[in-house]
């Protein structure tokens, strides 16, 4: 007897999972368009900067998704970064950074996601990073490392519609939420530098938040393991300039090009920024003597190709200019 009621409930089991209703899920995230870090691989000039960019200030090719890749993505048009680099000792730097990634002129990817997400806000990371500076060739060359962690809030939108097995079930729901992605990025960064004009480059690796367009699911219910994950690590060239306009600001433009094209395919990108000097302008060279080779005419221990003031004697601290005189 109990052989047959064992048969029985498998029986009645296998028939209830045969009609389990299937739903078709698809799903969109707002996700930042890839880019570096917004570094030029030296350390701050006072105690600290304040880096304010644009990475996505020209976008002449709009990403587009890649062959054979289920990622339902909008890609921001704007992505602006905000960072505070304090200078530790000679050649680190330390501090917060903030990412907002704006709704407005977000560009879609792949043909199999529905709307946009509707969250009144973006997606934004905030996090940190740390950075080292090593002079290569006096102060003038130097290669620079960096890591920068945030973590990412990503708005999504789901809608779901069952397709088969759906008497007494929900015929359709929509989902909307956001999720937690960390995004880290680790790269190199070389310079060179004089009267005031730093040339720069770099490799940076970055994790891209991705999630999955379209499947099936059982339920109404959303299935997080599909929905946004940190995504796959994309490697990402620069090169650009930063002049100084000041002691105290700094302007620059920077040319990109990620190089890994899955799931999302970019084209290149340029930004541009703005850099505030927080505190009194302290050439790189403070710290240590003026090689014979590098000229100083004023011969107060800051060569002239930082030296603010280079016919004027005056202290590291104040950009080689006499102390009396408050930096710009």
């Amino acid at each position: 007897m109990r052989g047959v009621v064992l048969v029985v409930a498998l029986l009645l089991c296998a028939g209830s999972a045969a009609k389990q209703p299937v739903y078709v899920v698809q799903r969109s995230a707002l996700v930042p368009h890839v880019a570096p870090p917004s570094r030029t691989g030296r350390p701050p000039d006072g105690v600290a900067d304040l880096v304010a960019q644009d990475a996505t200030f020209l976008v002449p090719i709009p990403p587009s998704a890649n062959a054979g890749a289920n990622a339902g993505l909008y890609v921001a048009r704007t992505t602006v970064t905000v960072a505070i680099r304090v200078r530790v000792g000679e050649n680190w730097d330390l501090g917060p950074r903030f990412e907002y990634a704006f709704t407005t002129g977000q560009m879609p990817v792949g043909a199999y996601h529905p709307v946009a997400p509707s969250w009144h806000t973006g997606a934004f990371g905030f996090g940190a990073g740390v950075g080292y500076s090593a002079p290569l060739y006096g102060d003038g060359v130097r290669l620079g490392v960096a890591l920068d962690v945030m973590n990412y809030v990503i708005p999504y939108h789901e809608e779901g519609t069952c397709v088969a097995n759906c008497e007494g079930v929900v015929g359709t729901y929509v989902a909307d939420g956001s999720h937690n992605v960390p995004v880290a990025s680790f790269g190199i960064y070389p310079s060179w530098s004089t009267h005031g004009v730093t040339l720069f480059g770099g490799v940076t690796l970055r994790n891209h938040p991705s999630n999955t367009a379209i499947n099936t699911q059982p339920s109404p219910v959303s299935d997080a393991d599909r929905q946004v994950s940190a995504g796959p690590g994309y490697w990402i060239v620069g090169m650009g300039a930063e002049v100084a306009m000041s002691r105290s600001w700094r302007a620059r433009v920077e040319l990109v090009q990620p190089l890994t094209r899955s799931p999302v395919d970019y084209g290149p990108a340029l930004g541009v920024g703005l850099t505030a000097v927080l505190g009194a302008g302290a050439p790189r060279l403070a710290s240590r003597t003026v090689p014979e080779e590098v000229e100083d005419r004023d011969r107060d221990g800051v060569g002239d190709d930082d030296d603010w003031c280079p016919d004027e004697a005056g202290p590291a601290s104040n950009g080689g200019c006499e102390a009396s005189q408050p930096a710009d």
